[in-house]
């Protein structure tokens, strides 16, 4: 063998597509295509320490021989958190909570838990109250590495309606609890790897009568920017109805509210994999060194990675005239939306031409020669693009330019993705963005059409 591919009558196979170890992911994308010739070869750098690397995900652990402390957590969010710990490694909790230890149900937990090798000590007291959480605290066995902070109380009332007591009730327990947990907690000798706040997707959208929580939820975040100026942890999970478990799915009034309000719902799973997220990034990140601890200004307090939004999609697409999700004329909300993934063709549909313009497109693909054909798409894409930012659709003219439209690279990143649904191709946002007008990507969508169709 070796004779021969000297006396070279076994030569390698040709052409040799080479790509770096950087670019793997653009060799695998070329093989799958599977129409190449020849073949294809990964070229190692001799330093692979200079190939950029994921980090590899690992499954999160609690420490066995510190104790975890939760607010409120008796309630079916609290229950669930703790059997999620557990087989994470944690064994003990303490739970406080007004009625915590006073109900069988409560009982029942606790020795299930026992049974399951882990101490819960319940605490019945009202986090608002500083005395409380020192008691709480004091009933540790041992260190207390973490804080879940789930304590709440709903008051829903209009605000033109609502009293100081509306106001007081539901504030205490979050925003003064928060502070007591913080304080009591700072004169302590050990130190927190996380401090989890329960917020809710109330601090985000238009709740009606919820404009007591809402301010409350919004403290929470704030108060977590707060302690990471300070150099602790923290972190926030704007929580949105959960379909299993806790307030909502416990209470038939706040469901109906819900969904009336046209929120879409999560699982408790899915709540879960949310807090392992929000625990693993409670550390603070680090600020400029020339501002001020507490007051700083400047973007960077604008961003904050330990703040989590659950649950922000609406059930129904949002150009859908019977869609009463509260948030869909919200602006800042404009590139939240739902991609239909069916051609809808049913009568008075949005999308009904476009679905019956593709489905003669599958009939018959001689149509996509004719001028009306990109006349037809543009006015359909014109339409989707207004409901991307917003517009009324009413107003689309295929003779509308990129400018005059105000398509941004954000939005044509969105347009994207649709358009790939829709019409079955990819198409860069550097040619949807050099288009000079709708009917240019019109003419554009009849090219993408006739590749699909193997048309020439």
């Amino acid at each position: 063998m070796v004779e021969m591919y000297g006396d070279g009558k076994i030569r390698p196979l040709s052409p040799v597509t080479t790509f770096e170890a950087s670019d793997i992911q653009n060799a695998f994308r070329f093989l799958q295509k599977g129409d190449h010739i020849g073949k294809a070869v990964i070229r190692m750098p001799r330093d692979i320490s200079t190939i950029p690397r994921e980090p590899v995900p690992f499954s999160l652990e609690f420490d066995s021989r510190s104790t975890y402390l939760i607010t409120g957590g008796f309630g079916g969010l609290g229950s669930g958190l703790m059997q999620f710990m557990k087989q994470r490694g944690a064994r003990n909790f303490v739970v406080m909570s007004p009625s915590a230890g006073s109900k069988p149900e409560h009982q029942s937990f606790i020795a299930d838990m026992e049974l399951q090798g882990c101490s819960v000590v319940p605490v019945a007291g009202q986090v608002q109250d500083e005395q409380d959480v020192e008691r709480a605290i004091a009933a540790a066995k041992s260190p207390i590495k973490g804080v879940i902070h789930l304590a709440m109380v709903l008051q829903n009332v209009s605000i033109l309606g609502m009293q100081a007591s509306d106001w007081k009730e539901v504030m205490a327990p979050k925003c003064q609890g928060a502070m007591n947990l913080h304080h009591v907690l700072q004169s302590q000798p050990q130190s927190l790897d996380f401090f989890l706040l329960a917020g809710s997707i109330a601090a985000h959208t238009e709740s009606s009568g919820q404009g007591n929580y809402a301010a409350a939820n919004t403290y929470l975040e704030a108060f977590c920017q707060y302690r990471h100026s300070l150099g602790f942890p923290a972190s926030i999970i704007s929580i949105c109805p959960i379909e299993d478990a806790g307030f909502v799915a416990e209470n038939c009034q706040a469901r109906e509210a819900v969904t009336n309000q046209g929120f879409s719902y999560l699982t408790q799973r899915e709540f879960l994999e949310c807090v392992e997220l929000a625990v693993r990034s409670s550390s603070p990140k680090s600020c400029s060194s020339n501002s001020d601890a507490v007051g700083m200004l400047g973007p960077q307090t604008w961003h904050n990675s330990s703040a989590l939004i659950m649950g922000l999609k609406s059930p129904k697409p949002l150009s859908d005239p019977t869609n009463h999700t509260s948030w869909r004329h919200d602006r800042r909300m404009g590139f939240y939306h739902n991609v239909n993934t069916e051609n809808v063709t049913k009568a008075g549909g949005e999308e009904s031409q476009l679905g019956t313009f593709l489905t003669a497109v599958r009939t018959n693909a001689a149509i996509l020669d004719t001028k009306q054909a990109a006349e037809t798409l543009a006015l359909e894409i014109g339409k989707k693009v207004f409901t991307l930012i917003l517009r009324d659709p009413e107003h689309v003219h295929v003779g509308m330019t990129m400018q005059e439209i105000g398509l941004d690279s954000l939005m044509a990143i969105e347009l994207k993705r649709w358009w790939r649904q829709t019409f079955g191709r990819e198409v860069s946002v550097l040619e949807m963005m050099g288009s000079g007008s709708l009917l240019d990507l019109g003419s554009l969508a009849v090219g993408t059409l006739k590749k699909v169709h193997n048309v020439e």
